[in-house]
């Protein structure tokens, strides 16, 4: 009996010690498989926040129109056409009298022809850029120079929107953009002060043309001009043709036109 114990006891101990092996082999190999798990499990990123589809965007407002930058919006903003023909009415108040005159402009490049009426005459004025001719009625021509500062506008007998670059800062009391309700036309309003006389332009922003002016002394209104009509012709379009000469129907300007 004694001797089976000894015999079994060597047994035993392999018995242990194969346990030990087997469990410390399964240790690392669990062990093993944290790890493994730990390094190659990536936890996803919190799901992103589902973002709302980009709210419309106002338009860009229209750049404010102020006494300080009008001059600078009008030289950069406005532009006169090439070829055109307005026709314009002028109404001069002074005291109880009152002079109405109707004012045509023809316009091609260089070549202006002018035309005021009123109830006693007809002035009619050709011009190129140095030359001019003047005449009444049926009256012969009188030649001229055009002098430098003499504006398109000016031929017609009535102020250019150019001359509000003249004025100095402060004598510009109000500049907006306005919509002039009976052209149905969008302008650049400028009021300025000159001298004693208030002076107030609408510039169409469409055709870059003058198309009302007043001027008003204390409370007395002593100028108005309004535009009755435009047509705005293409480069070198035919509409004008015949227009440029003087009453015996030379065209002292034809080689310019």
């Amino acid at each position: 009996m004694e001797q089976e114990h000894k015999n079994l006891k060597p047994l035993l101990l392999a018995a242990t010690a194969a346990v030990t092996v087997i469990a410390i082999l399964l240790v690392f190999f669990f062990s093993g498989r944290k790890s493994e798990s730990t390094q190659t499990i990536i936890l996803p990123d919190p799901p992103a926040q589902e973002q709302a589809p980009d709210e419309e965007q106002p338009e860009a407002s229209v750049a404010e129109l102020t006494r300080e930058n009008v001059q600078s919006v009008l030289k950069k903003s406005v532009a006169r056409p090439s070829s055109y023909h307005q026709s314009m009415q002028i109404v001069i108040t002074s005291g109880d009298i009152q002079r109405t005159q109707t004012a045509e402009l023809w316009v091609r490049g260089e070549l202006v022809k002018a035309q005021i009426t009123d109830e006693l005459e007809t002035k009619t004025i050709l011009a190129d850029a140095t030359t001019l001719y003047v005449w009444y009625d049926d009256e012969a021509p009188v030649q001229m120079a055009r002098g430098a500062g003499m504006r398109t506008d000016n031929l017609a007998g009535i102020p250019t929107y150019e001359s509000i670059q003249d004025y100095s800062k402060s004598q510009i009391e109000q500049a907006a953009f306005v919509t002039l309700s009976e052209q149905a036309a969008d302008c650049i309003y400028v009021s300025a002060q000159d001298g004693s006389v208030l002076q107030d332009y609408w510039v169409s922003l469409s055709s870059g043309l003058l198309c009302k002016q007043t001027m008003t002394s204390g409370d007395d209104l002593v100028y108005l001009m309004e535009q009755t009509g435009l047509e705005v012709f293409p480069e070198n379009d035919e509409s004008l043709e015949g227009v440029f000469c003087l009453p015996d129907g030379t065209e002292p300007f034809a080689t310019e036109a």
